[in-house]
């Protein structure tokens, strides 16, 4: 995330459900469709009365099958990490090794994030697996594209977010390594 060292002044919340949707009776199911995907968010996330089958129909995955199992084996290990930095670790992972080996990189991505593989695999295989996924999908919103970057509710562009955090931060101390990005933020005292 980010530069190494700025870690300790942010709080990092990702969301592994992309562009996916359920498939509901509102707004129909697959094949694919933005068109669909903003019907089913209008319909059942944020403040809105939600239908019955917002969180509980077949999910549409944008980019097919890998990404489902992929997006639910980090849904699981998000509910699972006690930090947003263990599940990050897990997070990359997952996402370098998506295209060779999908699914497949879920062991060694969680032995090497110290999380526990076993519980990890359990959920998946489980309904703590359908809740981890449907949890993730209730905390996204509406948007148009991703990666959707958010620094203090404002998007950000995703070359960006180094110089957005430094920017916002309010503390006195900048963690040593972030300084020379601070410099072009804040006038001096």
């Amino acid at each position: 995330v980010m530069v190494k060292n700025c870690q300790s002044i942010v709080d990092v919340v990702e969301h592994p459900f992309g562009n996916n949707y359920y498939t509901t009776a509102t707004c129909g199911g697959a094949p694919y469709n933005s068109t669909t995907r903003h019907c089913w968010a209008s319909a059942c996330l944020g403040d809105v009365p939600q239908d019955p089958d917002c969180f509980s129909g077949e999910i549409v995955p944008q980019h097919g099958d890998s990404e489902a199992q992929v997006n639910r084996v980090e849904a699981c290990a998000k509910s699972l990490a006690t930090t947003w930095k263990t599940y990050w670790d897990f997070l990359v992972c997952m996402e370098a090794s998506y295209e060779l080996r999908g699914i497949n990189a879920t062991t060694d991505c969680a032995t090497n994030s110290s999380l526990d593989a076993g519980a990890v695999l359990s959920c998946y295989d489980g309904d703590a697996g359908d809740a981890a996924v449907a949890a993730e999908a209730q905390a996204t919103f509406d948007h148009d594209s991703v990666p959707w970057l958010l620094v203090n509710g404002e998007v950000v562009d995703p070359d960006n977010v180094t110089d957005a955090v430094v920017a916002a931060y309010n503390g006195t101390d900048l963690p040593l390594g972030c300084g020379t990005q601070r410099a072009a933020h804040v006038a001096p005292l």
